[in-house]
């Protein structure tokens, strides 16, 4: 059967609300359809440029033939996917329909830019569902944020599989600082910290939960995005409103967060920094204190605007008019309504200020006008309009009895509360009825999370209405499970869950799991009855929950389940070895589902097919050998993922997913050099080096002078680190050529000694130091020498003589002479003459390769790996 017949008969109802405008036929060329949306004619494929070509197969790729929709010279098209199913003959047998197509095409041109639209539009496969629950796309919108797609709205809580907890996303060359949720819950906004370099950053994101439905959640979701913002920000608007003649205030929205710092003028004239308030992320900023007329247009002029990536608006100064908008409509009391029995809700015409909703300026009187005691108003929970405020009655207030279960009470509003603009309203009164509430709380809702190795984390109860403020324990008189075969399990549950904690006007509870708890997983059907009075509602005179009795099916235990829990995973810095524990014996060597095959596990979304796998005797275990340089950075929680992996019976694992702290193991290399001086050469690696002090660096680096490496023992070569810069090294010569040895003493008494007695010389031009030659027995014992560092007043413990033996201050000798008859010596002493220093020929072409030694590495990363060996660089001048 012809699949476009299919297509056309599934369409139907997309045919049916699309306009009854004839259907034209489509025009030659390419239509690429999915997230592409883009026509390309045939003289575009035929003439287009190299980058516009690139791009074209990159949409190719991204597409799917499903999504490719071909129409030929005769306005006759079918989806490449078709032709390859059917042959090209029978696929462009039926005309194309407009029930093909959905939507219009933006027609690219020959240099890979998009202008107008084609119609009829991009072709869908009405087979492939929409709004799928799933990660759609991520993106990096600026330097400082990265946007995450979701084809339904999910859960915006921070905790457990919500859509805003931080652990639900692992960057890696970035580092997040806080997410925002939009709305519809369909994009999560990762703010970082800015980027101000392109960087190519790894986005993992981990199982987020469904809005609707928290059993529901995201496969794992692993890509790379480029971060590089080359793009201005922009103002989007400028907004001053009054109610007056004069405008006080100036809101400016910028397309991006923007850095704090830039200079703005309203009419030429500064705006003072602290009149300055950022907020909404850096993307919007509030002038106050400004005396503005109301009549008149104004210019808004800014320099030096930069976004996160300092890119400054352009052009600069930017510039902008605006007229201040006058609103002297005074606010109105829209309704006021019962909000429980012990609460009122009062909502306003227009936003308020809310500085002045108090209870000072609102009353409440009862049926004698006698006041009722109130206490703090505050914004409605979740009220984004600025218009909904919630009167508390004061616990302390009765209103109800026996007798009395209905209250008829009057909210009075003074003419002191005002709207954002300060427009005050006019004194108003409003009547409303409080009844008693005499209904007991209902549950609405059960469900449950599991965490990523599928362990319960938590279990949540929800109301009907709001609850009593407080902690609610899970206790056996107020639950009662049941297994799936009869047995209570109620003791395992209260076990497991931590009390749930309710705040003013909750609705719902959360039990966790317990800290000390072992994880669990729970599979079938189990009876939950939540017996009376595990809750109070917040009524004056608080109502008991009713019982409730619930099925939570946790889902059926797959038949030969093959699935890691714990943390079955380790990483060894010391070898650079993952060590993964199966429990059970797996399948090894070139096979399907092979755990020595590096394609079934990925470390932060890379593949380790270059890593050496190897099993245990019996299989349970598999040892990853990670190759060297493939940890490029430290990083304390890189995702591990195993997938495919097979047990001997063939049953292949559940993805499993667990965080390691894994230890840079590549080398440092170095990147560049520059003269400092004639002895100095300063350089930069591409990470981080480990602290040296006047290392001894020589047989680590060869530094040439043109094409002749200049000769420098290990010592004649010293490193240093730079100070502010962790990347950076200073190597210095440090030798000298020409040194010579001169006679610089004079013996006295007469070059020698004889007997007991003592030869002494005076060390140079230095009269302080003295040496003293001398024997003990005067029958030819070993000479001893003793240093005077005081002109010979006191002189150091005798020291045995060794010929050409040093005394300090750079002077040796050397005693001649000696007679062991008669103990008569003589000497020469000599001390060093510095020779030349040593130093770079700068007027040759320099550069200095690394060396990688087997021994003694000085300069090493801060994970001690020692550097790359062979790498040589041209040294600047």
């Amino acid at each position: 059967m012809n699949k476009k017949v299919v297509l056309s008969v599934l369409a139907t109802a997309v045919v049916a609300s699309m306009a009854a405008s004839a259907f034209a036929a489509p025009k030659q060329g390419l239509y690429i359809g999915g997230n592409v949306k883009k026509f390309y004619s045939t003289s575009t494929l035929l003439n287009m440029t190299k980058d516009a070509r690139t791009a074209y197969k990159n949409e190719l790729k991204t597409a799917g033939f499903q999504n490719l929709v071909f129409v030929n010279i005769k306005g006759q098209g079918a989806t490449i996917k078709e032709m390859i199913d059917l042959g090209t003959k029978v696929a462009l047998a039926d005309p194309l329909k407009q029930s093909d197509f959905l939507d219009s095409y933006g027609v690219v041109q020959n240099d890979g830019t998009v202008s107008g639209t084609e119609e009829p539009g991009k072709h869908v496969d009405p087979t492939t569902p929409t709004g799928d629950l799933k990660v759609e796309s991520v993106s990096a919108i600026n330097a400082s944020q990265i946007e995450v797609k979701f084809g339904k709205p999910v859960s915006d809580s921070a905790t457990g599989f919500g859509a805003k907890n931080p652990a639900n996303y692992q960057l890696t060359g970035a580092n997040l600082t806080s997410i925002d949720l939009s709305e519809d819950g369909k994009t999560a906004t990762l703010n970082i910290t800015p980027l101000t370099s392109k960087t190519s950053v790894a986005v993992t994101v981990k199982q987020i939960a469904d809005a609707s439905d928290s059993t529901k959640k995201t496969e794992l979701y692993t890509t790379t995005v480029v971060v590089e913002d080359k793009t201005p920000p922009t103002v989007t608007e400028v907004v001053s409103k009054t109610n007056g003649s004069t405008a006080s205030t100036v809101t400016v929205n910028f397309s991006e967060p923007v850095k704090v710092g830039a200079t703005f003028k309203i009419d030429g004239v500064v705006v003072p920094n602290p009149s300055i308030q950022y907020t909404n992320g850096n993307k919007t900023a509030t002038f106050s204190g400004l005396t503005l007329d109301a009549t008149k247009s104004h210019t808004l002029e800014i320099i030096g605007l930069l976004d996160t990536a300092d890119n400054n608006t352009n052009p600069n100064p930017y510039t902008k008019s605006f007229t201040v908008s006058v609103d002297a409509t005074l606010p109105a009391v829209s309704t006021v309504e019962a909000l429980g029995d012990k609460a009122i809700l009062l909502t306003f015409s227009k936003k308020m200020d809310a500085t002045t909703v108090n209870i000072t300026n609102i009353k409440l009187k009862d049926e004698l006008l006698a006041d009722v005691q109130t206490t703090a108003i505050g914004a409605l929970p979740g009220d984004t309009t600025g218009t909904k405020f919630v009167l508390p009655i004061a616990p302390t207030e009765t209103l109800y009895s026996a007798s009395k279960t209905s209250r008829n009470l009057t909210v009075l509003v003074t003419d002191a509360v005002a709207d954002a603009l300060g427009n005050k309203l006019a004194t108003t009164t409003k009547p409303v009825t409080l009844n008693k509430d005499v209904t007991a709380p209902s549950v609405s809702a059960v469900s449950f999370l599991n965490d990523a190795s599928g362990n319960l984390a938590s279990l949540t109860v929800e109301f009907n209405e709001a609850l009593k403020a407080g902690t609610y324990t899970l206790a056996a008189a107020n639950l009662s499970v049941i297994d799936k075969d009869g047995v209570d399990v109620t003791s395992t549950f209260v076990a497991y869950l931590d009390p749930a904690t309710v705040t003013a006007g909750g609705k719902k509870l959360v039990f966790n799991m317990k800290a000390a708890a072992t994880p669990a997983k729970f599979f079938n059907q189990y009876t939950f009855t939540f017996k009376a009075g595990l809750v109070k509602d917040a009524a004056e005179t608080g109502n008991d929950s009713a019982a409730y009795t619930k099925v939570i099916d946790f889902g059926a235990q797959p038949a030969g389940d093959f699935v890691l829990t714990g943390t079955p995973a380790s990483y060894n810095a010391a070898t650079g070895v993952i060590t993964i524990q199966y429990g059970r014996a797996v399948k090894g060597g070139a096979v399907a589902g092979s755990a020595t095959d590096g394609n079934n596990y990925t470390l932060n979304g890379v593949a380790l097919n270059n890593a050496t796998i190897t099993l245990k005797a019996d299989k349970t275990e598999a040892y990853i050998t990670l190759p060297a340089g493939s940890i490029p950075t430290s990083d304390t929680a890189a995702v591990l993922r195993i997938a495919g992996v097979q047990d001997t019976s063939g049953v292949t694992i559940t993805p499993f997913v667990q965080t390691l702290n894994v230890i840079d193991n590549a080398a440092p290399v170095l990147e560049s050099a520059r003269v400092l001086d004639n002895k100095t050469i300063e350089l930069t690696f591409n990470e981080a080096l480990a602290t040296v002090t006047n290392a001894q660096v020589g047989d680590e680096f060869v530094i040439y002078e043109g094409t002749t490496a200049k000769v420098l023992a290990t010592g004649e070569l010293q490193a240093n680190n730079v100070s502010g810069f962790a990347k950076k090294l200073n190597v210095t010569i440090n030798k000298t050529s020409g040194a010579t040895g001169a006679n610089i003493g004079n013996v006295s008494p007469s070059g020698s000694g004889t007997g007991a007695t003592s030869g002494t010389f005076n060390g140079g031009t230095d009269t302080n130091f003295v040496v003293r030659v001398a024997t003990v027995d005067g029958a030819g014992a070993p000479l001893t020498v003793e240093v005077s560092t005081d002109g010979g007043t006191n002189y150091g413990a005798p020291v045995a003589y060794t010929p050409g033996m040093s005394v300090g201050n750079g002077v040796t000798f050397t005693i001649t002479g000696t007679n062991a008859a008669t103990d008569t010596f003589s000497f020469t002493a000599t001390a060093a003459v510095p020779g030349t220093p040593v130093v770079l020929d700068l007027s040759k072409d320099l550069s200095i390769k690394t060396v990688a030694p087997s021994t003694g590495v000085d300069v090493k990363d801060l994970a001690t790996n020692g550097q790359k060996g062979d790498v040589t660089v041209t040294v600047a001048k």
